[in-house]
């Protein structure tokens, strides 16, 4: 019994400093991701409007924009806010291409948003035995994170899309929105891919290590069996 008294007060005196931790360093709102499947496809010459808090007024856009000339052809596929405030992550140290994040990439206060950030740019000559190229940090991703910033009554929000781009034809770009969210907590940062909020104690839990981990399993078996 003296061994077991000893492991249970071990148990608590971590359980003690594992609640205090997170007490000193938990965020003084609760976050709340708000997430939006979608399979949408970007158009030929066409826009895509993203409305992230479903106010009926669009936050950020897509743009699919083709131009041709005598000299050649030129498709640009950018995304840009509505207005000042709202705006798309850019690739560090570029002040043009918006950044392709990876899922888990963090998108907050302190990061380069711009109004405007171009996903991809392809052209092709009617010269030169028809040069071609393309630039941009989008070209040929699959599941790839736009970062996003926007107001809501005046207050900075932040936000992911999840996009694949893709090259066709020609200059062509296929572009399709696969969906989008983001957190309700003014000012608080999202994951790239975070479509929900950790579970209250689930932290704690985890502090605990083994301990908090076979709890944690116990206490959804007896969900599940209900």
């Amino acid at each position: 019994m003296d061994a077991l008294a000893k492991r249970l007060a071990a148990y608590a005196a971590a359980a003690s400093a594992a609640t205090v931790g997170l007490l000193a360093t938990a965020t003084p709102a609760k976050a709340d991701i708000i997430y939006t499947p979608a399979h949408q496809q970007l158009g030929t010459e066409n826009f895509l409007l993203i409305d992230l808090n479903h106010d009926e007024v669009f936050d950020i856009a897509l743009r699919n924009e083709i131009s041709s000339t005598t000299s050649g052809h030129l498709n640009n596929v950018f995304a840009y806010g509505r207005a000042a405030g709202n705006g798309v992550l850019l690739g560090i140290g570029n002040r043009q291409f918006a950044a392709a994040l990876p899922s888990g990439a963090r998108i907050g206060s302190g990061a380069p948003f711009s109004l405007v950030g171009f996903l991809v740019s392809r052209f092709k000559t009617n010269y030169d035995l028809g040069r071609s190229g393309t630039a941009g940090s989008w070209v040929n991703v699959t599941n790839g994170y736009l970062g996003l910033e926007f107001l809501i009554n005046g207050q900075e929000h932040f936000g992911w899309a999840r996009l694949d781009v893709m090259n066709g034809s020609g200059v062509s770009i296929d572009t399709l929105l696969t969906g989008y969210a983001y957190n309700t907590v003014a000012g608080q940062q999202i994951l790239a891919g975070q479509t929900t909020t950790p579970e209250p104690g689930t932290l704690g839990l985890l502090a605990l290590g083994s301990l908090g981990f076979g709890f944690w399993r116990r206490k959804k078996a007896v969900a599940s069996s209900q």
